[in-house]
């Protein structure tokens, strides 16, 4: 915190203020990551569910289904 607490002026533009210690370089670069991000995200959203893998994942184990006897007479 500073004891500058006026910022008044009529120029929009003299409002930016840095406060990131990043380079341009770093900035671009995590612009791309960010886009390339953004890309694989919505490539996989439109992604239709036919292509993806069927069938439980390798190594799972199968799941327990019960079989229910049909029910019968009575025995005594």
């Amino acid at each position: 915190m500073t004891k500058v607490y006026d910022f008044s002026t009529y120029d929009i533009r003299k409002h930016n203020f840095v406060f990131a210690e990043m380079t341009e370089a770093e900035i671009e670069e995590k612009k791309k990551a960010l886009a390339d991000f953004q890309k694989n995200k919505i490539t996989q959203l439109l992604t239709p569910a036919s292509e993806e893998k069927s069938g439980p994942p390798e190594g799972s184990k199968p799941v327990f289904r019960p079989k229910i006897k049909p029910s019968g007479p009575p025995t005594t």
